[in-house]
Parts: structure tokens; C-alpha cells; sequence
């Protein structure tokens, strides 16, 4: 088993690298339930559903010249993201549906954080170290 880490993950939004990250959370997926079950069934009986791919939530230290999230937060545009590393390649549309800036604090770097809902089906592709 190949195990890897995060370390030089890089953020794109829009072909824009998105500042130097701190963290990628989520990429959880799931999907509805459709109850199939009979009035005769003795257990219940299900279909799958339509996926909800959910969303990824990114935090990363903040420059003053790095507005790329801020303003597909203020546009709402469905745009291009790719999450990669040297071992993985995650690609995927979605929006900026929440962003947030700071804290600001003395004697640290000021960080951002945004959250981004996934539209349509991510694409994933896992390279082995």
C-alpha cells in the first residue's frame, strides 16, 4: 500500500493558484437513497441514488495580491479547480460559497479560508510514489 502526504499541495481556482495552503478538508461524497421496499418486503429494499459530492473547504496564509477566492466568492462563478500534489490530481467545478479572512492577529501570518461546493462529478487520479 502506498501511503503519501499532503505536503506541496497546491490549489488552483480558475487556472489561479490560490496563495500557499495550509489545509484542503473534504472531498466526502455521498449519495441519496431511494426506498424501493414492498408492502410484502420483509426488510427494506433500496436504490442508489444521485450523488452529492459535497464540498472542500481550503484554508492558506493570505497575500494582499491574492483576491482569487474573494472575488469567485463575490462573482458566485461555477469555475475549474484543481487540487494536486505529486501524488494526487483532484479536478473538479464548483462555487465560492463562503469566504472568511483573518484571524488578525499580532505576530502572525494572516490566514484566509473559503469553502467551495463541488458542481457536477470531481475526477480523480492517483499517481503511486
Amino acid at each position: 500500500m502506498a501511503i503519501y502526504t499532503g505536503k506541496c499541495t497546491t490549489l488552483t481556482a480558475d487556472g489561479d493558484l490560490v496563495g500557499q495552503i495550509i489545509s484542503i478538508e473534504g472531498l466526502a461524497s455521498s449519495r441519496e437513497k431511494i426506498d424501493t421496499t414492498g408492502i410484502c418486503d420483509d426488510s427494506m429494499v433500496f436504490k442508489a441514488g444521485i450523488r452529492d459530492n459535497g464540498s472542500v473547504r481550503v484554508s492558506w496564509y493570505h497575500d494582499a495580491s491574492d483576491t482569487v477566492m474573494f472575488d469567485l466568492w463575490q462573482s458566485g462563478d461555477v469555475v475549474s479547480f484543481v487540487i494536486e500534489n505529486t501524488n494526487v490530481t483532484v479536478t473538479f467545478n464548483g462555487f465560492v460559497s463562503a469566504f472568511n479572512l483573518g484571524p488578525f492577529e499580532n505576530n502572525e501570518a494572516v490566514k484566509a479560508s473559503a469553502e467551495i461546493v463541488i458542481s457536477g462529478t470531481p475526477t480523480l487520479a492517483v499517481t503511486t510514489p
